[in-house]
């Protein structure tokens, strides 16, 4: 709580929680959840599908590619 206005404006913006229940495909590097809870209610009951790499100690997910303004 003693950062700037301007540290503090950036992490209020930039945070989103969410939990969820989940299961994994090993074998197609695919991990798929339901949002139980989140800062957002209207996004509670979400399927989400995400792809997953694991290299060591880290993952990488990344979302299937969806259509925005026409676009992929």
């Amino acid at each position: 709580m003693r950062g700037t206005p301007a540290e503090i404006d950036a992490a209020y913006k930039g945070f989103y929680s969410v939990w969820a229940t989940y299961s994994h495909d090993p074998d197609r590097r695919e991990l798929h959840y339901t949002i139980q809870g989140s800062l957002f209610p209207n996004w509670v009951g979400h399927k989400n599908l995400r792809f997953y790499e694991l290299s060591g100690s880290r993952l990488t997910l990344r979302t299937p590619r969806f259509p925005m303004a026409g676009e992929d």
